[in-house]
């Protein structure tokens, strides 16, 4: 799928990099997002405007699913039904001889299973108040969301088919998301990137030296970040055989996403095709300049530790030693033991 940045989870996205409401499956052909346990297939997203096109995925090319669920509420903390969006009433299994009425036959569709006794309705908000004079005796009834201009459509014609409304369905509505949309505005236009805290769930801007409430150098930080990594008042750094500073900034390398590159574009989803994606160290420091990690020489570690003078922990794969940044940032340096 392509990149997005907060506050979407995907593959090969660590849970601080978004946040648990915005999870995307994306094992089939389009992303689903799940919202109060239903499934909506994801047509677009418009990160600019915090706008996501969806469907459910159960009325996908299907006017008559098996298991009929309403899909009225919403957790309005971070979503919201788009102005321009409206309820579609679907009945099902209803009496034909109650079907008496030109807004009635006019809003009639079809199932495999109706039989000669049977049949179905629909009602947008405008014709629900049309046909309230009539007594619909019906076995099931269930509520969906679409847009306004594919109501219209659906209010105009004469006569309609199931592969009309079918086609209402499928083109999907809009919902309006907020995961603290302005004080991510705010981070990233300070130079940070957008996440949460690993322990409180709560919003933190990540920075070059660590993580931030609200923007880069405003405050103190929100608490501990991925992995214990930022914690008040320490910092740890490991050290592998040639890179240092990578768990660090881990954060911010795998959250980046080339951000500056999509946080206006609208992106449309039918059908992806997978995408493998290589890490090339290299080339991410030559591509991400300051969100780069720092590579350390061997002599500059051992001066940055006093020649490893001060021992502080030992662990499975090495010895812990007490050190110190050029800028006087304190660090903790793992030297890992020879590996077999």
């Amino acid at each position: 799928m392509p990149d997005l940045g907060y506050p979407f989870l995907g593959p090969d996205r660590p849970a601080y990099c978004g946040h648990p409401e915005f999870q995307l499956n994306c094992s089939g052909e389009a992303p689903v997002i799940t919202i109060n346990s239903i499934d909506y297939r994801v047509l677009e997203i418009d990160e600019g405007e915090h706008v996501l096109k969806v469907v459910r995925t159960d009325f996908w090319n299907n006017t008559c699913p098996e298991v009929l669920q309403n899909s009225t509420l919403l957790d309005t903390t971070f979503y919201d039904y788009a102005s321009d969006t409206q309820y579609l009433t679907l009945y099902y299994r209803c009496l034909t001889a109650t079907a008496t009425g030109d807004a009635l036959v006019a809003s009639q569709f079809s199932c495999p299973d109706d039989g000669t006794t049977h049949t179905n309705y629909y009602t947008t908000d405008r014709t629900r108040n049309l046909i309230s004079g009539y007594t619909l005796m019906c076995d099931e009834s269930v509520v969906v969301r679409i847009s306004n201009s594919e109501a219209g459509v659906l209010e105009g014609g004469t006569t309609l088919s199931r592969a009309n409304l079918s086609a209402a369905l499928d083109a999907g509505f809009r919902l309006d998301w907020d995961a603290n949309n302005s004080r991510c505005g705010n981070c990233s236009s300070f130079g940070g990137v957008c996440g949460i805290n690993s322990i409180s769930s709560e919003f933190a801007c990540y920075c070059r030296d660590r993580p931030y409430a609200s923007r880069c150098g405003s405050d103190s930080p929100p608490g501990p970040g991925p992995s214990g990594l930022f914690s008040r008042g320490k910092w740890q750094i490991g050290i592998g055989a040639a890179v240092l500073g990578i768990a660090v900034f881990s954060v911010v390398i795998i959250c980046y996403y080339k951000r500056a590159y999509i946080s206006t574009t609208r992106i449309a989803f039918w059908k992806t095709a997978t995408r493998d994606r290589e890490s090339d160290v290299n080339a991410f420091i030559r591509n991400f300049e300051s969100f780069a990690p720092k590579r350390y020489s061997y002599a500059a570690v051992k001066k940055m530790t006093n020649s490893f003078a001060e021992k502080i922990g030992k662990g499975g794969y090495g010895a812990v030693y007490k050190g110190k940044l050029p800028d006087g940032l304190p660090v903790a340096v793992k030297v890992l033991h020879e590996s077999k």
